[in-house]
């Protein structure tokens, strides 16, 4: 997996490699995407199930607006973590090779990137 180090909603930095021994599932998403806010419930349903189960959430926003970020943060009501990528995801979506969002892969525990493309009912499964 390629690494990367964003800042959350308090100007933390994060690191993806910070997960690392972990399963992570990481969301691609931003607040004006309406596939990528109807997702968020199937997100907090497998959050509900694996948070306690060693998998960490991390949730990426490629938003250029960061009070829209904010706002969608808010009306979300997200319980994991979240950042925002700068120049609105072009760094993290060269490298991780997608051009639509929402965007949704589990890396496992080495680092490795085991599913993509997960969304709804295979996001649990």
């Amino acid at each position: 997996m390629p690494d990367f180090t964003l800042p959350d909603q308090n100007g933390k930095k994060i690191k993806l490699s910070d997960f690392r021994g972990k399963y992570v599932l990481i969301d691609f998403w931003a607040s004006w995407c309406g596939p990528c806010r109807a997702e968020i419930p199937h997100l907090k349903e497998a959050y509900k199930e694996y948070s306690n189960k060693g998998v960490a959430f991390f949730s990426v926003s490629i938003d250029k607006d960061n009070a829209a970020w904010r706002k969608a943060m808010k009306e979300e009501n997200m319980p994991w973590t979240q950042a925002q990528a700068p120049k609105a995801g072009k760094d993290v979506m060269k490298q991780y090779q997608f051009s639509g969002i929402p965007y949704i892969l589990v890396i496992d525990k080495e680092g490795r990137i085991v599913a993509k493309n997960l969304r709804g009912k295979a996001l649990t499964d």
